[in-house]
Parts: structure tokens; sequence; C-alpha cells
């Protein structure tokens, strides 16, 4: 049983070993009880900012962060994009003068999407945003582990469109 998805996915698992199920708890965002093993309770390797996570139609998607970083900016509130190459361009420039947006890489590699995750995170900690907006990606293979961190770091916080 996996405890937690991480650089080694279930596909691969099962490919060696047959068998091999995911504890629901791993995808769940409810903190409360024993965890069973490391960064199923807490936030874990989460940005100083809050990390809203946003699911759907990605042109839906970049629309809806592109609002709500307009009204944070109008609040003076320090706003970071958490983009992926094939949606940067959905977002309209003029997001760039106030916004700090980072893509994570290509969708077409998640290999790339997880082993840049962290580092984005901490940049944007290192330029002090508030709020970070973060696109989701396909759970199938190391994208389950993707998103179990960003969901993790978002203390659940997802909003579907």
């Amino acid at each position: 049983m996996i405890l937690r998805p991480g650089g080694v996915t279930l596909e691969q698992l099962r490919s060696v070993l047959g068998d091999v199920v995911s504890d629901p708890a791993s995808d769940s965002t409810d903190m409360t009880g024993t965890p069973k093993s490391p960064g199923m309770k807490y936030r874990h390797y989460s940005p100083k900012a809050t990390l809203l996570l946003l699911e759907g139609d990605p042109e839906q998607v970049a629309a809806e962060i592109s609002k709500r970083a307009d009204l944070y900016n109008k609040e003076g509130t320090a706003v970071g994009l958490l983009v992926t190459d094939e949606t940067a361009a959905l977002y309209d420039p003029s997001l760039y003068s106030y916004c700090k947006i980072l893509s994570l890489g290509s969708r077409r590699d998640p290999n790339t999407l997880a082993s840049n995750l962290f580092r984005c995170l901490r940049e944007f900690d290192d330029k002090n945003v508030e709020v970070i907006m973060a696109e989701t990606t396909d759970v199938s293979g190391i994208g389950q582990a993707v998103m179990n961190r960003l969901m993790k770091a978002a203390g659940g916080n997802i909003i579907k469109l």
C-alpha cells in the first residue's frame, strides 16, 4: 500500500509488484488523526503565502486567476501565479507588471513539474508574495505526487470551475 505518492509512481510499483493500492487518506486534505507517514498530517513544505489551487478548463482557469489577480492587485496584495509552459500564453501580459509568474515546466514532462515544484514555492517566498494561485495538473503517474504536495501546501484550498 502506498501511504503517500512520490517519485516512484503507483504504475511503476504495479509493473514490478502486481497488486499495489493507494491509501485513500493520501488524497485527503483531512489532517486530523494519527498520520501514517511523514507529510500526511500538517501543511507540508508550504510556502509562507496562502496557496489557492484552481481546477478546470485551462482557459477558464487562466481567466479566473487573471480576474482574482487584478482584485488582489487593487488591494495591494503581492500575488504569485504558478502556471505551466502550455498555459502561460493564456495570461494577460499586463499581469506580468504586478504579478510574479513562474512556470513549473511543460505538462508533457510531469517529472519536470515535480522537480520544479518546491523551487518555485521557495522562489515565491523569496519574492515575498502573499497569495499564490496555481493551476492543477493531471494526477496520473508522478502527477499524483505533484498534486498531493500542492493540496497539502494549499491546506485543501481548491476552487473547481
